[in-house]
């Protein structure tokens, strides 16, 4: 149900498709010229330098949406690799101090003298193609380069208890101050608010 309520909160980004008035070449990269960024997986008709019309058949969905996934484990992960599939651009932000718990899901032996950490199916699975960044959020210069991210980004997700995210200063208000157009996708096990706002819960809790 976390999987499916985190999808259904970001297809709206999905809706109005992208075109050729969005976008303008810069130094090569076909950049969207609302959000700023760099827009994967398309191909452009140029002509006298400007983009006036995109390759029939090559524009997916999510092409032109930006993704920060800071998420872990399944929820999160999982809903975000299905925009992913859809072409959206994802950037998935791990703690320098604790990586996604899936890395060590495995029904594999790991060779642990073999970065043990890049071996699990399990987290392959719910994060491929993503671009991966590793910051240490319990510091000032960490949590500034993850608001860099978030203030470029269009969607922004998270599935901890709500302390984590609010201890790292990354809260509706302060990425709405940096950019009013980023939505931010909170799937905490327990809600926002309530007595049991600060648990954590996975499958085995739910089922």
């Amino acid at each position: 149900m976390r999987v499916l309520a985190a999808c259904a909160a970001a297809a709206a980004f999905l809706a109005a498709p992208l075109g050729a008035q969005d976008l303008v070449l810069v130094n090569g990269n076909v950049v969207d010229v609302v959000a700023g960024t760099v827009v994967r997986g398309v191909n452009v008709v140029v002509a006298d330098g400007r983009i006036v019309a995109l390759e029939e058949g090559t524009v997916t969905p999510g092409a032109g949406v930006r993704v920060v996934d800071l998420s872990a484990f399944w929820a999160g992960p999982v809903a975000m690799n299905l925009l992913r599939v859809l072409g959206a651009d994802l950037i998935k932000i791990e703690s320098h101090v604790r990586l996604d718990g899936m890395r060590w899901a495995s029904g594999l032996p790991i060779p642990i003298e073999q970065e043990l950490w890049e071996w699990s199916p399990v987290y392959h699975g719910a994060n491929a193609g993503k671009r991966v960044v590793n910051l240490d959020l319990s510091t000032d210069r960490g949590r500034e380069l993850a608001m860099d991210l978030i203030a470029r980004a269009d969607v922004v997700i998270e599935n901890y208890s709500p302390r984590v995210t609010e201890q790292w200063g990354i809260t509706w208000d302060a990425i709405q101050a940096r950019n009013p157009r980023t939505n931010f996708i909170r799937v905490p096990a327990y809600g926002i608010a309530g007595p049991w706002r600060d648990r954590v819960g996975f499958a085995m809790t739910m089922e």
